[in-house]
């Protein structure tokens, strides 16, 4: 597998899984990566190429991951987590592929990071904002961006806002909670449907450079939160009427590559 329309998906979970079955329904050859073994059958049943990978810092460049490397696109859609074991583990990743890149013929690598890099600082952000992560996650992945963009390969980092869809109903996330700070700050959130389109166009368009993925609207989180929850039919959540850290990001560069998203109104996806 060695096409242009190759691809490699490293970690193929809530978003890598249907990533990849999109992109095969589009016409491209893909690989994907787990580490748990229950799940291969379910990635040969989706003709995705499996590989049942588990990269550390001792991982040697063997031939299995020689050959899921092989690919003309890596997509790294592994989350940092937030224990220090699994963010040991992701800058392992990151060492390992920078040895890999040399025997590999990868020609374009996408980076899922977050918009967590640009941390909370009362301000509109777009690409152009310097970022400054104030949790250690977001840290970490403003670390590994760099380590990227040291590779000399053309790359795309793409920062989605907080992802919903599918299992991922925003209505759990503060169902029944009492007191929570700054119910008037704006939200930054995504739909999967959105996040999987614009990897497709970055690909066909071999995009570079810092992209964000965020829905066009804001509402703030007690409106958007107090919706979600009604949707679901669960006790409300109860916010504070405040604003004192936040952020909102623009997703500019979405603008000037045409992309229209598919649920820009966020407030439209549960009424």
């Amino acid at each position: 597998m060695n096409t242009a329309n190759s691809v490699s998906i490293l970690g193929c979970g809530w978003l890598g899984f249907p990533l990849a079955k999109h992109l095969l329904s589009c016409g491209f050859e893909v690989k994907g990566s787990t580490t748990s073994e229950h799940k291969i059958s379910q990635f040969q049943e989706a003709d995705i190429v499996p590989f049942l990978l588990m990269v550390t810092e001792q991982s040697q460049l063997d031939t299995e991951l020689s050959c899921f490397l092989q690919a003309a696109t890596w997509i790294i859609a592994l989350p940092p987590g937030r224990t220090p074991d699994k963010q040991l583990a992701y800058r392992n990743l990151f060492s390992v592929l920078a040895q890999a890149i040399p025997a590999s013929n990868v020609q374009h690598i996408i980076m899922i990071s977050s918009t967590s890099v640009y941390g909370d600082h009362n301000q509109v952000v777009d690409e152009q904002t310097l970022p400054q992560p104030t949790e250690e996650s977001g840290k970490l992945l403003l670390e590994m961006e760099t380590k990227l963009a040291a590779w000399s390969i053309p790359y795309s980092i793409l920062r989605p806002g907080g992802l919903i869809g599918p299992n991922r109903h925003p209505g759990r996330f503060f169902a029944g909670k009492k007191a929570i700070p700054d119910g008037l700050a704006p939200v930054n959130l995504v739909h999967l449907d959105d996040v999987i389109r614009v990897i497709q166009l970055v690909i066909e368009q071999k995009s570079e450079g810092i992209i964000n993925v965020v829905a066009p609207t804001h509402p703030t989180r007690e409106e958007f939160y107090t919706l979600s929850s009604d949707h679901l039919a669960v006790e409300r959540p109860q916010f504070l009427s405040e604003k004192h850290s936040w952020k909102e990001v623009e997703a500019n560069c979405l603008k000037v590559m045409g992309y229209s998203f598919i649920h820009p109104d966020l407030m439209q996806l549960y009424c």
